[in-house]
């Protein structure tokens, strides 16, 4: 660490963290931070988070919603999936998923969806975290992994939203009772 008129510098990577001490040194890569997260080690957050995001250190993913990227030598790494949106939700109870996990069930398909469910317990409605699109969706009972019990379930209840050639391959896997 150097300490240059007053600013905490801290080498990581290939970039400079000049900001306040206090803030920067507790900054780690590929982490996601809300800025309620960044008040304890900051007195001005606002202005803080307006420099880092300036010199390049983090990225506004949203409003009150930074990320540190790791960066590499071909360049940035996104930030986890799960990172993100347990930093989003402010909470691990959550489950991510798409339309492809239906495929674990065996049912042949393979249509393949861009499409990002986020089974949670606080918020609904479709969010733009980091430059991916999620659909949360408010479940009162959201399970701590994937389990087949919970896609068939859950297929049951999107099969309206399933295309066409799905609806089938459900059919033709019920009509001959294959495992």
């Amino acid at each position: 660490m150097l300490f240059l008129e007053g600013f905490h510098v801290c080498r990581i990577g290939a970039r400079r963290l000049n900001s306040e001490p206090f803030l920067s040194k507790h900054l780690r890569p590929g982490r996601v931070y809300r800025r309620e997260d960044l008040t304890q080690w900051s007195s001005s957050v606002d202005r803080h988070l307006k420099a880092l995001t300036e010199q390049g250190i983090l990225k506004k993913l949203r409003t009150g919603l930074y990320c540190f990227p790791r960066v590499f030598e071909f360049g940035e790494a996104p930030v986890e999936e799960t990172t993100l949106v347990e930093a989003f939700l402010g909470t691990s109870r959550f489950i991510v998923t798409s339309p492809n996990a239906y495929n674990l069930l065996g049912l042949g398909t393979t249509q393949l969806y861009y499409k990002r469910v986020v089974y949670n317990q606080k918020r609904h409605g479709t969010c733009n975290l980091g430059g991916r699109t999620y659909l949360f969706q408010r479940r009162m009972n959201v399970p701590r992994r994937l389990t087949q019990e919970f896609l068939l379930v859950d297929l049951v209840n999107e099969l309206d939203q399933q295309a066409l050639v799905f609806k089938i391959a459900l059919i033709n896997r019920i009509a001959h009772g294959k495992n």
